[in-house]
């Protein structure tokens, strides 16, 4: 969704897709935006940078460009 300049981005993640019998653990989800992008045969520069919330639990790269998430999943 883009909204007045906004882009937030959902992602379902099953536990059925992760391989093993075992899979309580801790997992890091990083999302990453290219600081170039080609539009046909032009490159754009990203114009986007990633803003951290107080609330949102991840960490922030420096330079705006990534952020990550630990989730931690326990066996029930």
């Amino acid at each position: 969704m883009n909204q007045g300049g906004l882009v937030v981005y959902g992602k379902n993640l099953y536990m059925t897709a992760v391989t093993g019998a075992d899979k309580a653990g801790d997992y890091r989800i990083t999302f990453s935006l290219d600081p170039m992008a080609k539009v046909g045969t032009v490159d754009v520069p990203n114009r986007i940078k990633m803003v951290s919330t107080s609330d949102a639990g991840a960490t922030l790269s420096a330079d705006g460009l990534s952020t990550s998430v630990v989730i931690t999943v326990t066996q029930q």
